[in-house]
């Protein structure tokens, strides 16, 4: 079986990215599975650094004044 990246933007391979929060309410994504291609879930941190070059996590995002207004974890 190969993977392969799916063009549709409403696609979700759960696993494929690790989704973590700080107990301050930062958040990451990082690379769980290295052989795996997935979007990042809306509102969450992309996994490309400011030239659009791919990265394993996107770094800690510290949450605006009035808190996140998407949920805690894409389901």
């Amino acid at each position: 079986m190969s993977w392969h990246l799916h063009r549709d933007p409403t696609w979700q391979l759960h696993g494929a990215n690790r989704y973590e929060e700080c107990q301050c309410g930062a958040r990451r994504v990082s690379v769980y599975m290295t052989r795996l291609a997935s979007p990042v879930a809306p509102g969450w941190p992309k996994l490309v650094d400011s030239h659009g070059v791919p990265v394993r996590t996107s770094g800690w995002v510290l949450p605006p004044e009035q808190g996140w207004t998407f949920p805690k974890y894409p389901s």
